[in-house]
């Protein structure tokens, strides 16, 4: 049997708390008849079946209002399930929405004995009904307990039950990495993940309307993230929406478990009408990742320390000395470091790089060469914190390869030594090198940083030229040295070379 909230009962005083992002709604009261009445909606999940309890009840005492007709408008996401009128003797009616094909009208599944002993729900069928996500509900209340109003007042309502998705995104370098994402208002499209930024984005739909958004108590998304996944490690987070940054209590993270850690971004009512004014349309388009210059945070396998890493805005790189930065601190209170003793270890593929133990009370730093072939993910581990066999810790890192080296273009081609060498041993005459030279350079064949200013009108070659020439061809001396000579007959005016 479904399990639902049980509404008709008597309470002191119904409380209002909205829908549109929560799993139940109390609506704001209404005179009716003389007295205040209010509609409750609470909604409730089974493997195969979402349950939605509506029920009209008087606001002080919580008691359903009997004999009521109403006219009700249901909406899955944005595509209308059914609109109908139904009555019921007790004020109240459920809804058990499964997966179907295609939508069906609510189809009544009877009362038990005679309709005595339970009041039954309506069986409603269509695509995805089962699955999630926000539910809507306009009500009109057409008669109550015999009263029937002149216009007919609208109770506009919505819950929402959760959805989740299982994906595997490319985490770049850190290869492929399941994460979970779990929505309490409407559904995710697009949910992926961008290696080059490091931000993890999805879209949902939402209608930014101030009358909409004034029944929305939150918008509440959650993804989990892999402890392995390093590169979304970092111990604050930043989402935009829109565009629009969000203030960081918007981003929570949840990183009390072993295995993975949890990010929620929750967006309450009075943010959203703040974010009105600066955008629009019927979707959220959300882009979630590190937060600029935030180390990486780890909890302690017993919940009692966080040890935040920095390994500098450059990284580690193979080949290189390496500065990772360490801070113990309150598991709660990142600003409060803790006096305690440590092992610390940096390890790549099973292979130990760098040790050490010590006592930290603040920032410690560790510098150690990382060898030329350790590039690849890497781990920096803490153990037997405060002498506690149980507070280790433990970071993924990526250490870079070494970069490659990019050859540098020669400023003069080798071939080019062919035609110098037949000038310098007197088969081409002084024009023809000039000439030669002069097209050489104006099609960057020859390449000079900076050109001299032309401060005479030409004239013979200079021996020391041709001398210097000679012994670049024999490579006694550098591409340097000959084209000093070159830049110097440039400035003389002997090669000449358009500006």
């Amino acid at each position: 049997m479904l399990a639902y909230v049980v509404l008709l009962g008597a309470l002191s005083i119904i409380g209002v708390a909205y829908g549109h992002g929560t799993g139940s709604e109390t609506l704001p009261p209404i005179e009716m008849d003389g007295e205040l009445v209010t509609l409750v909606v609470s909604s409730s999940q089974e493997e195969g079946v979402v349950r939605v309890d509506i029920a009209m009840v008087r606001h002080i005492t919580g008691e359903a209002v009997p004999n009521a007709d109403f006219h009700i408008t249901a909406r899955h996401g944005q595509t209308q399930i059914f609109s109908q009128e139904f009555h019921r003797s007790d004020g109240r009616i459920i809804f058990d929405l499964t997966d179907g094909m295609e939508y069906t009208s609510p189809e009544s599944s009877g009362g038990g004995f005679f309709g005595l002993l339970d009041p039954g729900s309506f069986k409603v069928s269509g695509p995805g009904l089962a699955g999630g996500g926000l539910y809507s509900f306009d009500v009109s209340v057409l008669s109550a307990d015999g009263y029937e109003p002149a216009d007919p007042p609208l109770f506009e309502s919505a819950v929402s039950v959760p959805i989740t998705y299982d994906d595997v995104m490319d985490g770049g370098r850190w290869g492929d990495q399941p994460m979970h994402f779990i929505t309490y208002y409407d559904t995710l499209h697009g949910r992926g993940y961008d290696p080059e930024t490091g931000r993890v984005f999805f879209e949902m739909p939402f209608q930014w309307d101030a009358a909409v958004i004034e029944q929305i108590e939150t918008v509440h998304v959650e993804f989990t993230i892999p402890n392995g996944f390093g590169d979304m490690l970092a111990s604050d987070m930043e989402a935009h929406v829109n565009g629009i940054s969000t203030p960081p209590r918007t981003v929570a993270i949840d990183d009390y478990f072993m295995d993975v850690r949890t990010v929620h971004i929750v967006l309450p009512r009075h943010l959203l009408l703040e974010m009105l004014g600066a955008t629009g349309g019927d979707s959220m388009e959300f882009d979630v990742g590190a937060a600029p210059r935030t180390p990486y945070s780890a909890v302690t396998s017993n919940g009692e320390y966080r040890v935040l890493v920095d390994v500098g805005p450059s990284g580690l790189a193979a080949g290189r000395e390496a500065a990772v930065s360490f801070n113990i601190t309150n598991v709660f209170l990142r600003s409060m470091n803790v006096e305690a003793g440590y092992t610390a270890t940096v390890t790549r593929g099973g292979a130990l790089l760098h040790s050490q133990s010590g006592v930290s009370n603040g920032e410690v730093t560790m510098r150690f060469p990382i060898p030329g072939d350790a590039s690849g993910p890497a781990l920096i581990s803490f153990q037997d914190i405060n002498g506690n066999d149980l507070a280790d810790a433990a970071l993924p890192v990526f250490i870079d390869p070494v970069p490659p080296e990019v050859p540098q273009t020669p400023a003069v081609p080798p071939w080019i030594r062919d035609t110098v060498q037949l000038w310098t041993s007197g088969d081409i005459d002084d024009g023809a090198f000039a000439a030669a030279i002069s097209y050489l350079i104006q099609q960057d064949i020859i390449h000079m940083d900076t050109m001299p200013q032309v401060g005479g009108d030409g004239g013979p070659i200079d021996d020391w030229v041709r001398t210097t020439a000679g012994w670049w061809v024999d490579g006694l001396v550098s591409d340097a040295e000959f084209l000093a000579g070159l830049k110097y007959l440039v400035g003389r005016g002997v090669i000449a070379v358009a500006p």
